[in-house]
């Protein structure tokens, strides 16, 4: 019997090594999610009370007070969550740059070979390219020196109105050769020299690395802690321009591990029919069906060697992929959809939902609508559209992808790798504050990512440039618009009405406005999938959760702040190609442990 957690097992994923070692069998695990929990971002309690006790003391005798300052360096290994965290181990709330002066940042380009991609980075690498120069390495047109300039990275950490639920990362850079046009030959060589017939589908690492002087004088030799980061990437442009003596490359690239959300890998080839009472049972059926309609067209003899599609439970939120879709006879047969028809199954295999998914759609777009349609969202809050439990947070959905080579050569039609694409959900946690009536503080006891200081002009170290923006015609969606109609909405289990409930008119297919600026009606603006929810009790929440998340731009205040040299905003998790599972760190809410921002 395999082993089916032993391919996601890291070296700091302690808790899935565990599993992997000691179960054989493993089936009874295929349902269980990641139930592992981010680090709280509010001071619990205790911490609390022994700010104050300290403060307290303070006032009387004067001590010292920097290990309890609410925003200080040393705040999450004080608190009580943390109690076995390390300075050392734990990455650093302030920006780790600030202890070295001057710093200097160094870019490097290699090829990562299948073995070193798919393991995080333990496989053969090719050197290519380095500011500064790399010296003298390889050989041919890997022997000469390409320089890197003019970086530009621009990541999202939380959704987008374009991304929606995913994450949106791009890199752009220069490479500059003196006296020679060679750089594209050097790709072309070290691809073929690591396996690969397409040196345009081979995965190249860029690395950025920070060094500095201390406080001592005396430079560092290994990169600053916590400042590294690295990008797997794909290339897909690179624009040569030749002059007197230099020739510059622009070049634009794209992380490895985001192939699977692209056109030409990211939706179905074919209509599908999948089954499942809960978003897990039907995310996993959906890729599983469209691996098989692969190895259909496989047999067909319209591809060569398929890829795989693998929606893996064991990195996704629990909460989420446990979440049943709530419609029945009654129910389904009332609502209108958009890309897909749901219906009980009635056949002998149970009563199963079932999907049907046409041709050309998202993978991404049909995971967002199952999740909309599903009680994930709804059941956060109450029939009034309030947050249950007066909760200062609530839980939204992340779709995250990584990215296995099986093979170098042979996939599409035989000129570029084998690819196995793996989906996962994940959570992440949103303010309540949209969605209360009254306004509550946020950042009283909070854990900030950072703290910049930039009204005490003395103490800026960080920020260039910041503007606040109030908006007096702020988006606020409101729950409902009435037309008239017979149908209600029922109680998605039952088919019947509620007995305790006002009857309601259907909503279904109104895309009215409100009467202000100020106002407006929760409305799909984009056709990805379901929009049966407006037939459901409460159904109209989970659209307008999502409007509410996926535009910052329209709140009701708009911050912009441009910040220099912090390089905690290089997000790390969505790139780096690890296993999402029991990733979280012990005690740095927010903050990785490569100490980059989190996605999730």
């Amino acid at each position: 019997m395999s082993n089916r957690l032993s391919k996601f097992k890291q070296p700091t994923n302690s808790a899935l090594q565990n599993k992997s070692s000691s179960v054989t069998d493993t089936n009874f695990l295929k349902k269980s999610g990641d139930r592992s929990k981010p680090a709280p971002i509010k001071l619990v309690l205790d911490d609390i009370e022994a700010i104050n006790k300290n403060n307290a003391l303070v006032d009387v005798i004067g001590a010292p007070q920097t290990n309890f300052a609410p925003f200080g360096n040393q705040l999450a290994n004080e608190s009580s969550t943390t109690q076995n965290a390390t300075p050392s181990a734990t990455p650093p709330r302030s920006n780790p740059l600030h202890d070295f002066q001057p710093v200097n940042y160094i870019v490097s380009l290699s090829c990562m070979s299948r073995s070193a991609f798919n393991s995080g980075g333990n496989g053969q690498e090719i050197l290519i390219a380095r500011s500064g120069g790399k010296g003298a390495q390889g050989v041919g047109v890997l022997g000469n020196d390409y320089y890197i300039d003019n970086l530009v990275v621009r990541n999202t950490v939380s959704p987008t109105s374009e991304g929606k639920s995913g994450t949106v990362f791009q890199v752009m850079f220069d490479v500059t050769e003196p006296y020679g046009t060679s750089f594209v030959d050097a790709l072309i060589t070290s691809a073929r020299q690591l396996g690969y017939d397409n040196h345009l589908k081979a995965v190249f690492k860029l690395k950025i690395e920070f060094k500095g002087v201390d406080d001592d004088g005396n430079p560092s030799g290994a990169p600053i802690d916590f400042s590294t980061r690295i990008i797997p990437i794909h290339i897909y442009a690179v624009e040569m321009r030749v002059e007197a003596g230099v020739t510059t490359y622009q070049i634009q690239a794209v992380p490895a591990t985001q192939l699977g959300t692209t056109e030409v890998h990211g939706v179905t080839q074919e209509n599908i029919t999948v089954r499942g009472n809960t978003v897990g049972e039907l995310c996993e059926d959906f890729f599983n069906k469209h691996s098989q309609t692969l190895e259909k067209l496989r047999e067909d003899n319209r591809i060569m060697d398929p890829d795989v599609y693998t929606f893996s439970l064991e990195e996704s939120d629990a909460d989420i992929i446990e979440a049943k879709i709530p419609y029945t006879v009654s129910s389904s047969s009332t609502n209108v959809l958009n890309i897909s028809n749901l219906k009980p199954n009635e056949d002998n295999k149970g009563r199963l939902r079932e999907v049907v998914v046409p041709a050309g759609t998202s993978m991404q777009a049909f995971i967002e609508a199952v999740v909309r349609e599903s009680e994930f969202y709804r059941n956060q809050f109450d029939q009034n559209g309030e947050p249950k439990g007066n909760k200062d947070f609530l839980k939204a959905m992340r779709t995250m992808t990584r990215l296995q080579i099986i093979s170098e050569t042979g996939g599409g039609g035989g000129n570029r790798p084998v690819y196995e694409f793996i989906w996962a959900v994940r959570g992440f946690q949103v303010v309540a504050n949209y969605f209360k009536k009254e306004a509550t503080d946020l950042a009283s006891n909070a854990i900030p990512v950072r703290t910049y200081q930039y009204l005490y002009t003395g103490q800026n170290k960080d920020i260039l440039d910041f503007n606040v923006t109030y908006k007096f015609a702020f988006y606020q969606a409101i729950p409902y618009f009435k037309q008239t109609g017979t149908n209600v909405a029922d109680d998605a289990y039952s088919g019947e009405k509620p007995v305790d409930e006002e009857t309601e008119e259907n909503t279904t297919g109104q895309q009215g406005v409100g009467t202000t600026q100020v106002t407006t009606e929760s409305v799909r603006t984009y056709k990805d999938g379901f929009i049966a929810d407006l037939n459901t009790i409460n159904g109209e929440v989970a659209t307008i959760f999502e409007q509410l998340i996926q535009d910052p731009s329209a709140d009701l205040l708009v911050t912009n702040m441009e910040i220099i040299g912090d390089p905690v905003w290089i997000e790390q998790k969505s790139v780096i190609n690890e296993s999402y599972a029991d990733s979280f760190v012990e005690g740095s809410p927010s903050i990785d442990r490569f100490g980059a921002v989190t996605t999730d």
